[in-house]
């Protein structure tokens, strides 16, 4: 080989040696900048803390601001939300947890229970890519609460071109309303959680709270851990080892500004449904929000008492029901008109007593029949024996009570003259019912005048009879709840013996629920059995 060709060959392995040297620098400078610049380089974790009631509308504008920051900004790496809240008004909660799934579409999006996550709460949660949750935290809840529209008095100076135009629907549908706001929150929780779950959907409607390590047990959440612990797996997703941590919230307001949602969890104070309807521009709220943080005080019904009704002894009881308005009795008197008309069909006439003392002259004139709705002041024990003999002597004597209206107490120092008791409970049925678990639906009938051509009833909160099964006329089917045992059976709704009626439920009576299934037919036959 010459001189000439061992210097090509010499200069050719240079060059290898010069390329190969150049290459592994340009790797190591590669390697060095994605150290310096991705793995050493801070992630920017944004924070989001939902806390307190989501019930002001401006509160909804500030987290809705708060996620959009978080989407536009590419700085922020992933977002955390720290939730310790127990819900707030559906169109809110709906509307926080579009715009989390929103920002779960561009970047990571981790929720972390702290305290409480209920129905409200953990719907905001079921946006996240992974749920935490505290091991004592609370979580589930699910569930709807609304407060029915009232009846509409219609201004005698204006005119409307519907029916519903003041009211946006019938109030006999309202319960369906609230099974479809239910529907939308657990086709929100199946599509989320899906095969996760070690819990019926039935049994999740049922309202639950679960402690953290349980909702981890069942589903609900991926991980029991805290705040720090999302830190940590935001940080392996990321695959970085330093963080910051930045409050979207402080960079929203700089500083200042208030959540009005917050500040009243702040000081422990539940809210007043009547007060929150303020800030919602809609006529129907319906909220994702776990009742104990509600007034319920300012809940309670309230009832006109019609003083100026004459004492009903003055106007003749022949042909007559006399019905008890003398004992704070726990209903209005327009309640009953859809009774009344159809009693003035059937040729009979209704008189209300006011004057409990009038009692015995009252029942001297024999009428058809004496109806006690819901009383909340005790009877005497004169007034106890004066009611045992007027049924003795062939009177008939019909019991209505409605849980939601007062408590048992005062009817049942007179129905257990006669071996029955009013329970202190509610029934319900989460597989088969009319809009929500309460609205129960029956149709298992003992044969009997007041069941007649009958095949369903519907009954809006009834409590059950507790007596010899014989007196039973109307019950429940086997998978009935009694909320005050929670225990599954067949209940009594409607008993009857001999001369005395016991009814578990005041709305059949009521426009418009009496004109649901075979409400109506019932009151027909009740009307037909006081007539004889």
């Amino acid at each position: 080989m010459s001189m000439r060709q061992l210097f090509q060959t010499d200069l050719r392995r240079g060059l290898k040696v010069v390329t190969v040297f150049v290459l592994c620098a340009l790797l190591l400078s590669v390697i060095a900048f994605y150290t310096n610049t991705v793995f050493y380089k801070k992630a920017v974790i944004g924070v989001v803390r939902i806390y307190g009631y989501l019930i002001y509308d401006q509160d909804k504008e500030l987290y809705l601001r708060m996620i959009d920051y978080a989407i536009q900004n590419k700085t922020i790496d992933a977002v955390i939300v720290r939730i310790n809240s127990p819900g707030g008004y559906a169109v809110y909660v709906e509307t926080i947890y579009s715009g989390l799934r929103l920002l779960a579409s561009k970047k990571p999006v981790i929720a972390v229970i702290e305290g409480i996550g209920a129905s409200g709460g953990y719907f905001v949660a079921l946006a996240a890519d992974r749920i935490f949750a505290e091991p004592s935290s609370f979580v589930g809840g699910i569930g709807v609460i609304a407060v029915a529209p009232k009846r509409v008095s219609l201004p005698s100076n204006s005119l409307e071109t519907g029916p519903y135009k003041y009211t946006g629907f019938p109030l006999l549908n309202f319960s369906l309303v609230l099974r479809r706001a239910l529907n939308n929150f657990v086709s929100v929780i199946k599509e989320r959680r899906g095969s996760k779950l070690k819990i019926s959907i039935n049994d999740l409607c049922k309202g639950n709270l679960f402690i953290g390590t349980k909702a981890k047990e069942l589903g609900l959440v991926d991980e029991v851990g805290t705040f720090w612990d999302a830190i940590k797996y935001v940080m392996k997703i990321l695959n970085r080892n330093n963080y910051e941590l930045v409050s979207l919230k402080d960079l929203i307001l700089k500083g200042s500004g208030l959540i009005h949602g917050s500040e009243i969890w702040k000081k422990c104070k539940c809210i007043d449904l009547n007060q929150a309807n303020v800030s919602s521009p809609y006529i129907l709220q319906i909220y994702y929000l776990y009742p104990a943080y509600i007034n319920m005080s300012n809940l309670s019904f309230s009832y006109v008492q019609f003083t100026s009704i004459p004492t009903t002894v003055d106007l003749g009881l022949k042909n007559a029901i006399v019905i008890d308005f003398s004992h704070n009795n726990a209903f209005s008197i327009d309640e009953l008109e859809v009774f009344i008309s159809k009693a003035i069909q059937h040729g009979i006439k209704i008189r209300f007593l006011t004057s409990s003392y009038r009692l015995p002259e009252a029942f001297s004139e024999k009428p058809l029949a004496y109806i006690i709705i819901n009383p909340r002041k005790s009877f005497t024990v004169s007034e106890i024996r004066e009611l045992v003999d007027y049924v003795k002597n062939g009177g008939k004597l019909i019991l209505i009570y409605d849980p939601t209206r007062t408590s048992p107490e005062s009817i049942n120092l007179i129905a257990e003259e006669f071996g029955l008791y009013f329970s202190n409970g509610f029934l319900f049925n989460m597989y088969k019912n009319y809009g929500v678990y309460r609205n129960i639906i029956l149709t298992k009938f003992g044969n009997c005048t007041l069941t007649s051509n009958i095949s369903e009833l519907v009954m809006f909160t009834a409590t059950c009879i507790l007596c010899n099964e014989s007196y039973g006329i109307v019950f429940t089917s086997n998978n009935t709840c009694l909320s005050y045992t929670e225990q599954k059976g067949v209940y009594i709704v409607v008993a009857k013996k001999d001369n005395v009626i016991a009814i578990g439920d005041f709305t059949f009576l009521v426009s418009p629920y009496c004109f649901v299934a075979d409400n109506m037919r019932f009151i027909d036959n009740l009307l037909k059995f006081i007539k004889g």
